[in-house]
Order: structure tokens, then sequence, then C-alpha cells
């Protein structure tokens, strides 16, 4: 593979370097080659599919779930978007109930070490986090995939390593610039699919180094979850959703004088959401709003409709 200019407007590929007829010019980045030669000394560069357990318990994407179990418990549905920081958002939007997890805890099968991949998105695809024993137990979006590394693996040159370093070598620019090589357009999604098993992770051949880097980022994501626990415990509440929609029936009424401002929208009146409120008597306030507050500090949940889901 050859560059026809300084300038990289140009390069040019042999038909004998095409992979898999793919023929996305982005696909053969040859500055991502010039970057792998210049990390040899330094470092070994595995494959990511040569660190994981062979096939489907290697890597294996989430589930798709039915929108109506959306909020129906509070364990947590893992999307893209609740992977930040290497961990796991304590205040998911989506949670599913125990007989939804059941239906599909075998299959995917998620341990504390794992590591969640975004597969499929746009600029979150390639974000990573690590699963702790904390997060247990979830259920994956069929947007994620779960990688797990083989512990027997010995890497030449390295021996063993563990999946802190593979997490933070998922998170240099170099393996998120392969990434981005490896995500095409899928109607309306990108998707990287089973190319994300071709990164290759900058290793270093220094064993103080990786022994240092697993450390220090073993001591963020650790020290990110005794955060979570302080605030939960000062709160009083483990800053989890219950349910996000009310339960089905079938009607209810409500007399015209308990109308506000004009609005006839039914959830608004939702009967359950106002029984998880302290009564405006009770704490000295005059108005729904400034009692749904109070109620809240008191551990209360208050009524999404008044107050909108940012509190949550």
């Amino acid at each position: 593979m050859t560059s026809d200019s300084d300038s990289h407007l140009s390069f040019t590929v042999a038909r004998s370097e095409l992979r898999d007829r793919i023929l996305i010019p982005k696909y053969y980045d040859p500055e991502l080659e010039v970057a792998a030669r210049c990390a040899e000394e330094d470092f070994v560069l595995p494959r990511l599919g040569d660190l994981l357990l062979p096939g489907a318990e290697g890597s294996r994407l989430g589930s798709w779930i039915r929108r109506e179990h959306y909020g129906t418990g509070q364990i947590p549905y893992v999307r893209t978007s609740d992977l930040n920081g290497w961990k796991i958002r304590s205040d998911y939007k989506k949670g599913v109930s125990s007989t939804v997890y059941a239906g599909v805890a075998e299959r995917q099968n998620v341990q504390a070490g794992d590591i969640l991949f975004v597969a499929h998105g746009t600029y979150l695809v390639g974000t990573v986090a690590m699963v702790t024993k904390d997060d247990l137990p979830l259920v994956l979006q069929d947007h994620v995939f779960r990688l797990r590394l083989d512990p027997e693996l010995d890497l030449p040159g390295v021996g063993t390593i563990d999946s802190w370093l593979v997490l933070a070598a998922l998170s240099t620019q170099f393996v998120r610039r392969q990434v981005r090589v490896r995500q095409f357009s899928a109607n309306i999604i990108d998707k990287v699919g089973e190319r994300h098993l071709e990164l290759r992770l900058p290793v270093p051949r220094d064993e103080n180094k990786r022994e240092a880097i697993s450390k220090d980022v073993r001591k963020v994501v650790e020290e990110q979850g005794r955060v979570r626990s302080k605030i939960s415990s000062l709160l009083g509440s483990k800053l989890r959703m219950t349910r996000e929609r009310a339960a089905t029936r079938h009607g209810f009424s409500i007399s015209r004088e308990k109308l506000t401002h004009r609005v006839l929208i039914p959830k608004y009146y939702d009967p359950e959401l106002y029984a998880r409120v302290i009564l405006p008597v009770l704490t000295g306030f005059g108005r729904r709003t400034h009692a749904a507050i109070f109620s809240f500090c008191a551990g209360v949940m208050p009524p999404m409709p008044m107050l909108g889901r940012s509190l949550l």
C-alpha cells in the first residue's frame, strides 16, 4: 500500500491487498499502517479477536427487548448511551422486570470483568466500559458487544494481560481511529460488525508499564463506584427509576375543578403518580409543585408529568 503524495489526498491499494471485497477507501487508511510500524518498538499489536475466548463466548451482542417491557422493573437495560467514562451509568433510562432478565440471562451471561463495546450507532461506536459486580444484574441491548478475555492467553513477548489493560488499549486514539475506518453505514445506523475483532491493540512490551496502566485504570473505575455508592447513601435511594410509565388501566375520572392550566392530557393526572407525592397540606406548601419537590427530598418519587424526567 503506497501513498501518491505527502498531502494524503489519495493513495493506491494493490488488488492483492483488498480484504473481504471491501472497496471503501477509509478502510485502508495508510496512516494507520505508518502508526503501527512506529509503535512496534515499544508495543506489541495483537488483534482483539486473538485476546478473547473463541466464538460467542468471547464476543456476543446483547438482546433486542420489546418496548412494552421498558420501565417494568429495576434491572437496567444497558443501551449504547449508558456507557460513559469506562463505567455503566447509574442513572439508566430503561429498566426491565426480572422475568425479562430471566429470559436472556443465560444467553447473555454477563459477568464482572467483562468489557462492553458499542457496536452500532454513530459517534458512540467503539465506546467501552467495564462490568463490575455492582452493575449486576443487567440486560444488554442488541447494539452492545459483551467481550471476555481468554484467561489462559499467553501473548508472545508479553505473557498474560488483564481486562483493565485491554480497556485502556481500546480507549487509545490509535484504536479509536481503527474503529472509525471499520464502521460502515447500514441504512440509518453505522455498524462495526465482526470487524471489531480485527482491531490491533497497543500493549506495552515493558512489564512495569503494563502493570502501572492496569493499576491506574482499575483505581479510576473503582473510585467511580465508591463515589456513586456514597451519593446513593446520601440521597437514601439507589438513583434508579422503578417505572417510566404508568401501569396499564382501563381509565380513571377527574372532576372539572381539578383540571390545571387547561391541560387535557390524561397522563398529566395519573392517579398513581400523584399518590406517590406527600399531600401539600402535610408539607406546609400550598402548591403541588412545591410539595413534589419536598416529596423528592423525603425519598418519595415525584410525578414525572409535573417535574419532568431530568430530576430522575
